[in-house]
This record gives structure tokens, sequence and C-alpha cells, in this order.
């Protein structure tokens, strides 16, 4: 994962705060969501506290919905970080939001 890329998602996600945990159950710096987190079996409280294990896990998820959806969504496919498998249909313009804020946090590039 583009490191660029990567520090941008996280800066959207969660502003680089680590300890945060959201209204829809998103927790650490990468607001893994709590499903998600059962499914892989990932330690909420873990990514909570220790930084290296939230970035790697979250690294982790970027690359899986690369490796699936790069070839047929190329420009949007690390939107699917933030909106998991669901259509974009179902997303709505939100997805599109959510790119167009990353790009611009990689066009700024006022990133870590």
């Amino acid at each position: 994962i583009d490191r660029n890329l990567f520090s941008c998602i996280l800066k959207v996600e969660s502003g680089y705060r680590t300890n945060v945990v959201s209204q829809t159950s998103d927790y650490g710096i990468g607001q893994i969501n709590k499903k998600t987190a059962e499914s892989l079996s990932i330690n909420l409280q873990k990514v909570l506290s220790n930084r290296m294990y939230a970035l790697t896990e979250s690294a982790k998820i970027l690359k899986s919905y690369k490796d699936v959806f790069s070839e047929d969504e190329p420009t949007l496919w690390f939107c699917r970080y933030n909106i998991g498998y669901q259509s974009y249909k179902k997303a709505g313009n939100y997805c599109q939001m959510y790119a167009n804020r990353v790009n611009a946090c990689l066009a700024s590039q006022e990133y870590l």
C-alpha cells in the first residue's frame, strides 16, 4: 500500500488519533469497524492501546480491498476501506465524498 495514501486514509478516518472510538463502533487510528474486527479476529482493545498493531491490521484490511477491487475500481478501491463490501449504490455519494477527501489530502501533501 502506498505510504502517502495510507497516511491520508488515517488522517481522514481518525485525524491520526489512536484511541478514538466512533459512534458507529469504529476503533483506533484506522477506525476499524467492530464487525470487521470480529470477522477477522482483530483485538479492538489492542487496536486502541498498540499503535503498531492498529496500523498493521488497518494496512491488512486496506490491502485486502485493493486485492479484490483495484482492477474493477482503479480509482476508488480504497473507498472500500470505509464502506466495506456494500455496493456503491447503497453507499450513495458517500464513497465519492470519501475519495475526494483522501485525494485532497494527497494533493495537499499534508500527511505524515
